[in-house]
């Protein structure tokens, strides 16, 4: 795939079995401060790509209102693609204010609806195209607070059950009426939150952290494995898969250890994604995937 030769991966969603996405910048236009994305899709085994003249920041796959594949910029630009479209929509705000006015988004999930999170403890539920629902208005810092907090990820198990973590080991609650923060039992910054098929939530992060959960009540999982922070979580064929920005752990029976990648030993990790029969980990130079418990390579970058 020589039209990526130079570019690193940085985030990526597996939507179907024989469909998924990547977000990719190009090194040098990194360096010269050139804002850009490329949009990567693999379909059916055939490559394409398409070119955003702003830079993503994060993206997922939504089955509301209709099934899209969504991609955001910190600022708040939307990209969409599905139902034979591929288009940018209005830019999320709300009364006004948005990313723009309160800091920069971080992340987005598919939740039945898509949910984006960031800066200033932002919280955002799309609910149409082009039209977004405010709900971290309850968890706006104070003036005196601004820039300290961040909401990095957000998931949950359904519209009334939402969790966003973030800097200082925050946790809040969304049940489908009001904001509420959670008790966390560690200060460390939690990159990454997912809620699992058997009913527990986890969130991980800085130093190794992982705690699991639900509701009101959540507690640190011991472990000794790695002490580099944790940058995404997946649920995968009933077992928890973490992910630094070099290794991917997985954690059974309250043991972590790290995949058996086989030969072929990718360089980068960073994001998990998985679907179907399959899960991706998705490094800045590398792409692996797992089916029926075998790793093999989808994409290496010089």
């Amino acid at each position: 795939m020589n039209y990526l030769d130079g570019f690193s991966i940085f985030d990526g969603a597996v939507r179907y079995f024989d469909l998924a996405y990547l977000l990719a910048t190009y090194d040098e236009a990194v360096r010269d401060g050139i804002p850009h994305t490329r949009l990567i899709s693999l379909d059916q085994g055939n490559w394409g790509g398409d070119d955003l003249d702003w830079t993503a920041t994060s993206c997922t796959v939504v089955l509301e209102p209709a099934e899209r594949f969504i991609a955001i910029s910190p600022a708040g630009r939307v990209q969409t693609s599905g139902g034979g479209e591929f288009a940018e929509e209005a830019s999320i705000s709300v009364h006004g204010t948005g990313p723009q006015q309160r800091g920069s988004l971080r992340s987005v999930r598919g939740i039945g609806h898509a949910y984006a999170c960031g800066t200033n403890r932002q919280l955002y539920r799309r609910l149409s195209p082009g039209v977004w629902e405010d709900l971290g208005q309850a968890a706006t810092p104070t003036e005196a607070e601004w820039g300290q907090y961040c909401f990095e990820s957000v998931d949950g198990f359904s519209q009334t059950d939402i969790y966003a973590v973030g800097w200082e080991g925050e946790i809040w609650h969304w049940d489908g009426h009001q904001l509420q923060k959670i008790e966390s039992r560690t200060d460390r910054t939690l990159h990454a939150v997912r809620c699992a098929g058997n009913g527990t939530a986890y969130a991980a992060g800085q130093s190794g952290v992982i705690l699991e959960g639900r509701g009101n009540h959540w507690t640190p999982i011991s472990q000794h494995q790695t002490t580099d922070t944790f940058r995404s979580i997946e649920w995968f064929q009933d077992r928890l898969y973490l992910a630094t920005s070099d290794q991917v752990y997985e954690l059974e029976d309250g043991e972590l250890r790290p995949v058996a990648w086989g030969e072929d030993i990718p360089r980068t990790c960073l994001r998990l994604s998985a679907q179907d029969d399959r899960m991706w980990s998705i490094g800045a130079k590398d792409v692996m995937e797992l089916k029926n418990s075998r790793w093999t390579r989808v994409l290496k970058i010089p």
